[in-house]
């Protein structure tokens, strides 16, 4: 609910410099070309591949898959938990984008 991820989303640097979103906030998400790397010994490893999503306001979604398909990553990453890696693309919350790669 927008009540949960709000407080998250507000203390994210890369959406500081857009203000401060509302309890109240319809939040709507978009990804285009977003990709999550994480580094190893051998050179990044790639765990998420040129996602492009829509989310639009108040819409209910499940995010569904086989284990191991990136369910719980691309929700970390959207959400800003994903400090194990960095991303490329864009994520944008009700059409304002964040910088790119500062998960």
């Amino acid at each position: 609910s927008p009540e949960d991820v709000i407080p998250q989303l507000n203390r994210l640097p890369q959406f500081q410099r857009l203000g401060t979103f509302e309890k109240t906030s319809s939040l709507s998400f978009r990804t285009s070309d977003l990709n999550f790397f994480v580094p190893s010994k051998g050179g990044p490893k790639q765990f998420l591949h040129e996602v492009d999503l829509h989310i639009p306001c108040k819409a209910m979604v499940a995010i569904m898959g086989p284990s191991g398909c990136g369910k719980s990553t691309l929700m970390n990453v959207l959400s800003g938990r994903a400090h194990y890696g960095y991303h490329t693309g864009t994520i944008s919350v009700n059409n304002l984008a964040e910088d790119s790669g500062l998960t």
